[in-house]
């Protein structure tokens, strides 16, 4: 079983992609909001997504999880306040694409 941690309000995107791409693995993924985690979690496979999504508190909640999980012998995936962030993130990938913020460049290449 794979745990995909994430914000509640962000649930649809990992649970559309299933329902259209990965029928039959939807049975081996839960989908678990940071804001409904309660108590301690069985050691396992986590990915801690959404995470420039997060407030501070819900940043401090994914870290205590992350090194409880972390001392439990999980595997887990991206760390909540050491990971790269999407934006950070698509700057380094190699894409055929590139990201800018608002007003970085006046014109994009």
């Amino acid at each position: 079983m794979i745990t995909y941690l994430c914000h509640q309000h962000h649930t649809y995107t990992l649970a559309d992609w299933l329902a259209q791409h990965a029928t039959e693995q939807r049975g081996e993924i839960r989908i678990l909001p940071y804001q409904h985690v309660r108590g301690f979690l069985d050691p396992g496979v986590y990915v801690f997504s959404d995470i420039e999504r997060l407030d501070p508190a819900l940043t401090a909640k994914a870290l205590r999880l992350y090194e409880r999980l972390d001392a439990a012998g999980s595997i887990l995936l991206n760390h909540p306040t050491r990971s790269q962030k999407r934006y950070a993130l698509q700057k380094v990938l190699e894409n055929d694409f590139s990201v800018y913020r608002q007003g970085e460049v006046s014109r994009p290449r």
